[in-house]
């Protein structure tokens, strides 16, 4: 594989994995803002004598689990999705001025100055 400028496209690659990274980070937040969630309702319940210190920790430890198990998960889904999309022959397609589709479409979205 060439990694020389002339080579394989990153630009491409990161625009087709633009919207999977994303949901992927969302995803991380939210599953780290529940797993911060459970901490604390574990927490209040044990301070209120609902809950005794073995109950506590085998629910922080089954918390811990399904967060590890959800991120696994979504890591793996995630390089599932890049090598799917890099495998792709990728080539940046080409016009009749011979530009690449890229730099046409960041010409085309910069407004022509009025004179």
């Amino acid at each position: 594989m060439d990694f020389s400028t002339g080579g394989f496209n990153f630009e491409g690659l990161a625009r087709a994995l633009l919207g999977d990274i994303t949901g992927f980070i969302g995803f991380l937040v939210l599953a780290g803002g529940a797993f911060w969630l459970a901490s604390k309702a574990v927490t209040a319940s044990q301070n209120a004598g609902t809950l005794d210190a073995a109950g506590a920790v085998k629910a922080r430890k089954t918390a811990r689990l399904i967060l590890t198990v959800a991120s696994l998960i979504a890591v793996a889904a995630l390089t599932w999705r890049v090598v799917n999309v890099a495998s792709v022959n990728r080539i940046p397609r080409t016009d009749a001025d011979k530009q690449d589709v890229y730099k046409q479409m960041n010409t085309i979205s910069t407004p022509t100055p009025k004179q």
